[in-house]
């Protein structure tokens, strides 16, 4: 049998003046789930509307034969960079990726890690998984 969660409590109200955020409903956010096709299962085992922080997961999005084949596309076509920053190397590799025209670095640690330009995989990737998020549209896509 599936191990069952334990659910927390939700975190309080926020009141004037306590640490928090705007609730996504005052700003206008939505969470992928809510755009997606009511057949789509998405649950979110962390919700926290004090910090606006969530995990969403959609089990069993994707076919096993397809996830395989994006893992190893993945793994062959990612360039990881080790960077440094002040202090030399940073004990960790990065990938920084991004969609034409965006040409913003990732930093990190005083560190500093040029964008890749999405190879023709990446493009491929997010086409089976946009949908899936409620976003089907590239326009809509990260970038």
């Amino acid at each position: 049998a599936p191990r069952q969660r334990k659910l927390l409590p939700s975190p309080p109200d926020v009141q004037p003046g306590e640490d928090g955020e705007a609730s996504r409903l005052q700003v206008g956010l939505e969470l992928l789930g809510d755009l997606t096709p009511e057949d789509l299962q998405w649950t979110y085992p962390l919700v926290d509307e004090r910090w606006r922080c969530f995990a969403g997961h959609l089990p069993k999005a994707l076919k096993a034969p397809q996830t395989d084949r994006f893992f190893n596309l993945v793994k062959a076509g990612t360039t990881w960079l080790q960077p440094s920053g002040r202090w030399g190397p940073l004990p960790l590799r990065t990938a920084w990726m991004t969609c034409a025209p965006c040409t913003c670095k990732y930093r990190y640690g005083g560190a500093e890690v040029p964008p890749e330009r999405y190879p023709a995989w990446m493009e491929e990737i997010l086409a089976a998984c946009m949908p899936l998020c409620g976003l089907p549209e590239p326009a809509q896509w990260p970038n």
